[in-house]
């Protein structure tokens, strides 16, 4: 059963059909290949952990100054599946030409018994005005949102949840989610994937993650560094020839954080938006 609901929150019309389904719709989930396991190789034999990042790396800054790349839109690479967050965080969106309304799927309430709603909150990152709003209720049921934007502009969505919440998004949109905040939990309550930038003549990938297992696929698919100690800085030495191309990272439950190359995390490289300073420096679009 589906019924059509318009709502009006703080002034702004937002559309939600409403579908009565525990389940998320069929073909939103995706299956993801595991990546190889490693070959022995100079780079991890060089790899270093520390109690802190001075001693194994320079972190780096970036400017979240975001914009599209195109150079990774053709990507063969498989899309991760449905994202299960919890807690207050920030995701970046670019609304492309000709795309007027940003449609998702969600439920709220997977994660804690709170009669808390969730709120997602869209703001003209460039104005830094809120212009619109979707509010999702604690009651575990799959709901369709379409929130109307202007095309042609960056958008910052501001996430306000207690109770945990599943979200779903179509491909053709350019949504990604910056892990630079260190000393806040991060937002992924179940093991994800994401894929990341390493900007070209980077020496060294470095960071911090806290769960053991995590890892670093390189862009060939295998896996060139494994998390064995919890609550650690890492750095894994770039070879030759893999800079300026897409990585990822596996199995991050919890905090990882990457502090040598842009900070920005996609479920698919055609996903993924960087700094408007490296995607020029790269030559990305």
């Amino acid at each position: 059963m589906r019924n059509d609901l318009i709502m009006y929150i703080a002034g702004i019309s937002l559309i939600a059909q409403v579908s009565f389904a525990d389940t998320f719709p069929p073909n939103t989930f995706s299956t993801v290949a595991l990546a190889k396991e490693p070959e022995p190789n100079q780079a991890s034999a060089r790899a270093a952990i520390a109690d802190n990042p001075e001693s194994i790396f320079t972190p780096a800054k970036f400017s979240l100054n975001l914009v599209k790349p195109a150079a990774f839109d053709a990507d063969p690479r498989p899309r991760t599946g449905i994202v299960n967050l919890t807690g207050d965080h920030h995701w970046y969106l670019f609304m492309k030409q000709g795309q007027s309304d940003f449609t998702f799927a969600g439920k709220t309430g997977i994660a804690y018994p709170i009669a808390t709603n969730t709120k997602l909150t869209f703001v003209d990152a460039t104005a830094g005005v809120a212009v619109a709003e979707a509010v999702l209720p604690p009651d575990k049921v799959i709901r369709n949102y379409k929130v109307n934007l202007t095309p042609g502009k960056l958008y910052r969505i501001d996430v306000k949840d207690k109770a945990g919440f599943a979200i779903d998004w179509e491909p053709q949109f350019t949504m990604t989610h910056v892990n630079q905040e260190l000393k806040k939990p991060s937002p992924f309550n179940d093991s994800y994937a994401a894929y990341f930038y390493v900007p070209k003549n980077t020496s060294v990938i470095g960071g911090y993650w806290k769960n053991i297992g995590a890892r670093i696929i390189d862009p060939k698919g295998t896996v060139a560094l494994t998390n064995t100690t919890e609550n650690t800085y890492f750095s894994y030495p770039v070879p030759d020839g893999m800079d300026g191309k897409i990585w990822k990272l596996e199995q991050c439950a919890n905090n990882c954080y990457l502090m040598t190359v842009p900070p920005e995390i996609a479920r698919h490289p055609r996903e993924l938006l960087l700094p408007k300073e490296v995607v020029k420096a790269d030559k990305l679009n």
